[in-house]
Formats: C-alpha cells, structure tokens, sequence
C-alpha cells in the first residue's frame, strides 16, 4: 500500500469502496475473460480469466499482436482496425487460438468503450468451445 493509499479516507458506503478501487484491480478480480485491444493490434490488457482461457500468460499476451491470437485477423491480408473488427463481431463467434495450437471459440461481447472514435476497445470473451462440441443448439 502507497502512502497516498493509507492517507485516503476509508470509504463510508458499499459504492464508496467500489468507487475507490482502481479499474484495473476490478478487471483483474473478475473470473470473466476480458481482453482491451489496440486499433493497431496491440493486446493492451489480459486479465488473469483470459490468460486461463487461452492458456497463455500475461506477458506474453500483453507483448503480441492481436493476429496470434485472433484466427481470422491472422488470415486477413490486411488486418482491419481492431476496435472495427471487435464491433463487427459482437454478440458473435469468432475463433481464438490457444497456447497449443488448438481452436478456442467463444462469443465476443461488445466493446465497453461506445464511442466509435476510441482507440481502444474492451471487450468480454465467452467460451463456448465445450457447448459445441456437445451439439448444444442454444449456443
């Protein structure tokens, strides 16, 4: 804990405490996998459930481009903008490859960030790979 840590004031409500916790410490607690990708295509942020996901860790993720994990930008001739790509594809499949090759396929939210200016999209990642390889009709 910092110095400017101990000296705030504790909060005095439930919101208080969620309002004084950083962003980034929230995303990392979350047990959904999250990911924050570049326009250029740089993977900006991975937290601990989308390292877990895609088997990779985080300081590998966080050094690639989004083509090592994002199966169809990695055909792509010309990779589109990222945050393009994520908005297109939202509430949609789409195929991410694993550390060991093999296919991840999992339903892409849409991105966090609304405007269609922002450089940077945050998006959540929903597994569903297991669901249909099971025939499972309402994936």
């Amino acid at each position: 804990m910092t110095a400017s840590e101990r000296r705030r004031p504790q909060p005095t409500s439930p919101l208080g405490f969620l309002e004084s916790l950083p962003s980034l410490t929230l995303l990392d607690r979350l047990h959904i996998p999250i990911l924050s990708v570049h326009d250029d295509g740089d993977i900006i942020y991975a937290n601990p459930a989308a390292e877990d996901m895609l088997g990779y860790g985080r300081n590998w993720l966080t050094s690639c481009k989004s083509g090592s994990i994002f199966r169809d930008v990695a055909a792509a001739l010309t990779p589109p903008p990222m945050t393009s790509y994520l908005r297109r594809h939202a509430d949609n499949i789409i195929d991410l490859v694993h550390w060991d090759g093999s296919t991840v396929r999992a339903i892409v939210s849409g991105p966090t960030l609304l405007r269609s200016s922002d450089p940077v999209a945050l998006v959540s990642l929903q597994n569903v790979t297991e669901r249909l390889w099971n025939g499972d009709p309402t994936v």
